[in-house]
């Protein structure tokens, strides 16, 4: 209480300092949020709702191993008919239906 007290007694030029302090601590504040949105924007829609191996990792946060578990517990990949190329891809659908998701957008 004893700030409160001392707020109440501020001269009127003290006042002014406080609400100038105020004012810029609201802007400050406003632009850190700013910062902070824009740094978490959405995320934009997968034209073909596939995912390769690495940016399922990095978009759940999960091991290599883990991956391959869910493999093994039914989470179905997709690979080129390429017999060179090594990529898998994950779809986004299979992925939520694996994990328990009810609907899929």
């Amino acid at each position: 209480m004893g700030d409160i007290s001392n707020l109440q007694g501020l001269s009127h030029g003290g006042t002014k300092m406080f609400e100038k302090m105020v004012e810029e601590l609201k802007i400050k504040i406003l632009e850190a949020l700013e910062r902070y949105l824009k740094s978490h924007e959405k995320i934009p829609p997968r034209m073909l709702k596939l995912m390769n191996r690495s940016e399922v990792k990095q978009e759940l946060k999960i091991s290599d191993n883990t991956l391959s578990k869910w493999e093994r517990l039914g989470l179905r990949r997709y690979q080129p008919p390429d017999e060179d190329s090594r990529i898998v891809f994950y779809l986004v659908d299979d992925i939520h239906k694996f994990m328990g998701v009810e609907e899929c957008e």
